[in-house]
């Protein structure tokens, strides 16, 4: 069996998909749903933690190019408080997609959110905690797999808790520290 799924996401792009040999338990995964989210609030969301909250295992959330801030937002002690099983990632890569915490708190929180999340593809800059200013993973069930972010002029006020990441637990590859 094979099923293609295409996806547009406005402003002239679109995403398609071939799944080939679907098993029952592998069906699910494929019905995943995308929650597209532009910076102005258009999109299948509203804001970036909207879509996270509307998300199932399994769903994306993709953000287009722009910059996500911490007023537009809704701001709370963190911008975004992934949930397990869900891939937050960009459209357009970290140069073009930034979630820019304005200095007021943490850009990104994950408790128990296990080895299946992702984050990709995103600028985390100027989060403020007393750990992991960028981020801050919590929980036992292992943390999220970190890939081609930037993490930029993060602050813990902690001495020696991770201005850019606090985590025991977590999964780094072809990310940037400045």
């Amino acid at each position: 069996m094979a099923v293609l799924k295409t996806r547009s996401l406005r402003r002239g792009c679109s995403i398609a998909l071939l799944v080939v040999g679907l098993s029952a338990a592998s069906w699910a995964q494929a019905d995943a749903r995308t929650w597209l989210v532009w910076p102005d609030g258009t999109g299948d969301a509203p804001t970036i933690q909207a879509a996270v909250d509307s998300a199932q295992i399994g769903d994306d959330v993709l953000l287009g190019p722009g910059t996500y801030t911490w007023s537009s937002q809704g701001m709370r002690p963190e911008m975004v408080r992934l949930k397990h099983g869900v891939w937050l990632h960009s459209i357009a890569g970290a140069a073009a997609t930034i979630l820019d915490a304005e200095d007021q708190g943490r850009v990104i929180r994950c408790q128990d959110v296990g080895t299946e999340t992702r984050i990709e593809g995103l600028t985390l800059t100027r989060g403020r905690g007393a750990d992991g200013g960028g981020m801050l993973v919590l929980g036992n069930s292992g943390g999220p797999r970190i890939l081609a972010c930037m993490f930029t002029a993060n602050y813990a006020a902690s001495r020696g808790t991770g201005g850019a990441i606090h985590s025991d637990t977590v999964d780094i590859e072809g990310c940037e520290f400045r």
